[in-house]
């Protein structure tokens, strides 16, 4: 059974950033938005029912007007080419540019990442690259990462549901991209997502080989006013690292990557 096309990734993010502003302010309105991106009413309506497409030029004014990242602009400009570039060339091009950058990383809203912060989610997503599965496989999903079944089931329905996997033509589950929260805000959720994995870490070190596993642990003196290149580096690592396993097309195992940086010294409040 044919499945329904998913959205270009422009319409979906500016379908997000009209919802996150109707969160902030419920009487925000599609015709307010549309004055907000400097368009008619009428052509925002007909660009969310895919009527008509965006050139580069609008695509480049949209993104000054809602000050998206470097990032985001950059995943914007290559879907709006991908799909209605003049030039098939240029739209091929685009094409693989956004693939390249979607599976270095997506961003997630710290609302979606709420949601999903249960590590088996991230799992399931880079599970779903090494084997083909469909939603009725959930007990072999939940054999592989060792959770439940209902856990399983309940994570690829909800996964479907936020459209972070999607079903094929054929009905075979596939990852919509690889994603991470790169919000520096508290939350519960965060707090709860790094537990569970850590807890993993620490489990690995008497449940697996040494061969099958990294642990290493570095401490060392630093200057506090460093923090924010120690930031920076560990942002690049994370990149090089994604950008290594994606180069191997032969995938075998789903691995967790964390990373802790944090002060030994007990600091009373002052």
């Amino acid at each position: 059974m044919k499945t329904a096309k998913e959205k270009p990734f422009y319409l979906q993010q500016l379908e997000r950033t009209f919802e996150n502003r109707v969160k902030i302010n419920p009487k925000y309105s599609l015709r307010a938005f549309a004055r907000d991106l400097r368009f008619s009413a009428p052509r925002l309506s007909m660009l969310f029912r895919e009527k008509f497409g965006l050139s580069r030029a609008s695509a480049k004014q949209v993104c000054e007007q809602l000050k998206y990242d470097a990032q985001t602009e950059a995943l914007f400009l290559d879907s709006v080419d991908s799909h209605h570039h003049r030039s098939p060339k240029e739209r091929e091009s685009a094409r693989i540019r956004l693939l390249n950058r979607r599976r270095i990383f997506n961003s997630l809203d710290l609302d979606l990442f709420s949601i999903i912060a249960d590590s088996h989610h991230f799992a399931i997503m880079e599970l779903l690259r090494i084997k083909e599965l469909s939603e009725g496989d959930f007990k072999e999903i939940a054999e592989s990462l060792g959770i439940t079944s209902i856990e399983a089931k309940v994570a690829i329905e909800r996964l479907l549901a936020l459209k972070l996997i999607y079903k094929t033509e054929t009905d075979r589950l596939s990852p919509s991209g690889s994603f991470l929260t790169k919000s520096q805000t508290p939350s519960s959720a965060i707090r709860k997502h790094h537990r569970q994995l850590i807890k993993k870490a620490t489990d690995s070190i008497e449940a697996q080989e040494i061969d099958s596993r990294e642990l290493r642990t570095l401490t060392l003196a630093i200057g506090r006013e460093d923090l924010p290149e120690f930031s920076k580096l560990f942002d690049e690592f994370q990149k090089q690292v994604r950008n290594l396993a994606e180069k191997n097309q032969n995938k075998d195992g789903v691995y967790a990557w964390t990373m802790q940086f944090f002060d030994l010294i007990e600091r009373k409040d002052p």
